[in-house]
């Protein structure tokens, strides 16, 4: 936090008897921790770790360009369900008598907002969410906005918010407000009040998956030298490596389940997982054994060669889906196009050999394949 000193603002400069009025100015950023608690980070933990953001790649809408997901950090309206961004609070000046307004600066790799989902201020007119380098904030109030990751870090740290202070419009002893040249009223300008440092990371993984899969998760934190932690909502973890974690999902079609990266202890990202039920029709579906498959002999004059060359199936099978249910939300269905894209059928091998019956005792050839 740095200090700033000047003159009175509200006044046009000081003269003949007039009283200088001096002021030792305060502005002060507040990251606030994504986790349970949702507090905000000391002084310290602010400089030295500053606060994580994940990478805004996911669809936490629902959103599609045809067929196509519309990433959140493309969309510039109301997201609802977003719960990417991290909280940034601008806390009042002090002295709060100077008055003013605060106007912000930031890096490339992140934006600003006035509300966690992006909605419009209930205005007339709506005030647009966005923020930009032009937004000017009352200096005297505490005001809460929201960061929000649009490129991830290369280092920790690299993306740096920075608060400014305006004085009011200045004006002369018959209270007339001051013009500059450019014709706009004089106002004193306090650069860097306070800075808040943050680093983008990306966590990847399926978002649309059918139940009772298995899936990898991966976080990328540029600087983190001690793997951060993950948790399953709706599933379980596995196996972890690294910050890479396998996770098992339910029966899914019920709420939208979550796969929760922590980087530390402050901060995490709820990445949501559309986990879609897939009911079989056991009844309807049959299995089917039709025997062994016939070999002949055609090989070497002493009969012991045997080729595969009359072929058939050895089973017939048909499984028959009952029901695929996606997880409702705001009256749609989430993950179902994907499952009718394609049903994987896994097998294990429990046998398969080749049988060489005219050496005696007859010899089998196991091979690699089996009960793999």
């Amino acid at each position: 936090m740095d200090l700033n000193v000047v003159a009175d603002p509200k006044s046009g400069g000081v003269s003949g008897n007039d009283t200088a009025h001096i002021y030792v100015l305060s502005g002060k950023l507040g990251i606030i921790g994504s986790d349970d608690n949702k507090t905000e980070l000391s002084e310290t933990d602010k400089v030295k770790m500053g606060g994580y953001v994940p990478l805004n790649n996911d669809n936490d809408d629902y959103r599609f360009n045809g067929n196509t997901p519309v990433v959140d950090s493309d969309e510039t309206d109301a997201t609802p369900g977003e719960n990417d961004m991290i909280g940034l609070t601008l806390h009042a000046i002090v002295p709060k008598e100077v008055g003013g307004t605060y106007r912000l600066r930031w890096d490339s790799g992140i934006k600003l907002w006035r509300t966690k989902d992006k909605s419009p201020l209930n205005t007339t007119p709506p005030t647009p969410a966005l923020v930009d380098a032009n937004t000017e904030f009352d200096a005297t109030v505490d005001t809460s906005l929201y960061v929000e990751g649009v490129t991830d870090s290369t280092t920790a740290r690299d993306a740096h918010v920075h608060l400014d202070w305006l004085s009011p419009p200045q004006k002369d002893a018959q209270g007339n407000v001051l013009l500059g040249p450019d014709g706009k009223p004089v106002r004193t300008l306090a650069e860097d009040l306070d800075v808040a440092p943050f680093t983008v990371y990306k966590v990847n993984g399926p978002t649309n998956v059918p139940g009772y899969a298995r899936y990898s998760y991966m976080a990328t934190v540029p600087g983190l030298t001690t793997p951060g932690t993950w948790a399953a909502e709706g599933g379980s973890v596995s196996s972890t490596t690294g910050n890479t974690a396998q996770i098992l999902w339910g029966a899914g079609g019920g709420d939208v389940s979550f796969a929760d990266f922590s980087p530390n202890v402050r901060f995490m990202c709820k990445r949501d997982v559309n986990v879609v039920q897939v009911e079989l029709d056991l009844v309807a579906s049959q299995a089917q054994n039709l025997g062994n498959v016939s070999q002949e002999n055609i090989g070497y004059a002493t009969g012991t060669y045997i080729a595969s060359n009359i072929k058939g199936a050895a089973m017939s099978a048909k499984v028959t889906v009952k029901e695929i249910k996606g997880v409702l939300v705001n009256g749609v269905y989430r993950g179902e196009k994907y499952i009718r894209l394609g049903f994987i059928q896994n097998i294990d091998v429990e046998k398969n050999r080749g049988v060489f019956n005219k050496f005696t005792p007859p010899q089998d050839y196991v091979s690699d394949l089996e009960a793999v």
